[in-house]
């Protein structure tokens, strides 16, 4: 048994006889554990470093078209990473602090736990929804009697678009609600397109080119973005919303004019 060892149980052994050392004595095995305000700040700085990296690599692949077929799977493993990331991230520094000075350090972040429970619900239930990979801008959901679409995925809620407004849930509210992702078919403006280039080009970032073209065009629902994915062989799956049901013809039309085939995914 080392040094280091046989004095703790000295210690202890003493408390047994002197009750009066016992607070003494925590105080001093709390010390042997803390962090040092240099290594915590060097673990923040590295976790924050690796999450802006993880980012960063996110972007890349938006503007890229490396990695040919493994791109979407690439970029689907960096979504899942970054949702997890982002908690691990907040648990660890969360404990360094404390370590630093368990006692004080301790109570504020009890407190902050107190008074933000109810932000702290919404944040971690946001994130085992989003888990959902279906869940995107764009899709028509229900949670309760509520039907709309989704204007903007937020981290302690989604915004969805109704016929008489915008309107927030909270994730907590969606989890007790419960909610359900409709198919798309039947929601005024909303449809999924599946555009195929006429002459493939391993070099062109279709992604950006059609966002791009898509930016000027009068017809779409700005409300709500246009979220496009290229699958294999350059196929791409555009959603889009349009202000009328009958522009979608016109955009279509548009499209081909672009030197694309198009047609409306069922």
């Amino acid at each position: 048994m080392d040094t280091i060892s046989v004095n703790i149980l000295n210690e202890l052994a003493a408390v047994v006889e002197k009750p009066e050392e016992k607070i003494g004595l925590v105080e001093r095995l709390f010390d042997k554990a803390a962090f040092s305000w240099s290594e915590f700040l060097f673990l923040g700085a590295t976790l924050v470093a690796i999450y802006f990296l993880l980012q960063l690599l996110k972007w890349f692949l938006q503007v890229t078209q490396w990695f040919g077929n493994y791109r979407r799977i690439i970029q689907t493993s960096i979504k899942s990473v970054l949702l997890v990331f982002e908690p691990i991230v907040v648990l660890l520094l969360s404990s360094a602090f404390i370590m630093l000075n368990p006692i004080y350090h301790g109570s504020v972040l009890g407190l902050v736990v107190l008074f933000g429970f109810t932000h702290i619900r919404n944040y971690v239930h946001g994130r085992v929804i989003q888990t959902n990979s279906n869940l995107a801008i764009g899709r028509e959901i229900q949670i309760g009697k509520l039907e709309g679409i989704i204007n903007t995925i937020e981290r302690l809620g989604l915004k969805i678009k109704t016929a008489k407004g915008l309107h927030y849930m909270s994730f907590a509210h969606i989890i007790e609600a419960g909610y359900v992702l409709l198919s798309g078919d039947d929601i005024s403006g909303y449809y999924q397109l599946k555009i195929i280039p006429k002459e493939p080009n391993s070099k062109i970032n279709y992604e950006w080119e059609l966002m791009d073209a898509l930016s000027v065009v009068p017809y779409l629902d700005w409300n709500h973005k246009p979220e496009i994915s290229i699958e294999d062989d350059n196929h791409i799956i555009a959603r889009v919303v349009v202000k009328d049901e009958s522009h979608i013809y016109e955009l279509m039309d548009l499209i081909n004019e672009w030197n694309y085939s198009c047609k409306i995914l069922k």
